[in-house]
């Protein structure tokens, strides 16, 4: 593995790493998108919160509309997708303050790198009911470790504190 990274230098090895986070952020939120929204039980568990709601008192004489399964499945949906673009904007902030060498930054992503990598990895290895998507998994998964272990080679540079 040492020789696979010392033909990086720091500041391409920052590139891939931004890269591969990017890649795994995009597959993450395609993978809860695809699990969540698009699950085939997803109606049937909407029903049975309704049955359970139908046991309170207070909720048995309230008529749900026709499209009620719809406009829960609409809300589901645009909650993931202020979800997404908050999570994904707040990393794009991390990685754009990791080119720019910060610590903070520099430790979040590596926790993050291990955290992810594992998780990706499994969650890939439980989902082959997805097909593609969970080997998309699995790839990401191994890229987070890449930049996870690369993250022990490349320690961050801390910076000079000016001389007075």
């Amino acid at each position: 593995m040492k020789s696979l990274y010392s033909k990086l230098s720091y500041e391409s090895f920052k590139l891939i790493s931004i890269i591969f986070m990017l890649l795994g952020d995009l597959v993450v939120c395609r993978w809860i998108w695809v699990k969540f929204v698009h699950s085939p039980n997803l109606k049937h568990m909407i029903n049975f919160q309704v049955k359970m709601l139908r046991k309170s008192p207070s909720f048995r004489d309230i008529d749900l509309p026709p499209n009620y399964h719809l406009e829960i499945i609409a809300l589901l949906q645009k909650s993931l997708v202020v979800m997404f673009i908050l999570v994904v904007g707040f990393h794009l902030l991390n990685y754009l303050a990791l080119w720019f060498d910060k610590v903070v930054a520099f430790y979040y992503l590596r926790f993050m790198a291990w955290t992810a990598g594992v998780g990706c990895f499994i969650l890939g290895l439980t989902s082959f009911d997805l097909g593609m998507l969970a080997g998309g998994l699995i790839i990401v998964g191994l890229f987070y470790l890449f930049v996870g272990i690369g993250f022990i080679y490349f320690p961050v540079k801390k910076k000079m504190e000016p001389e007075t």
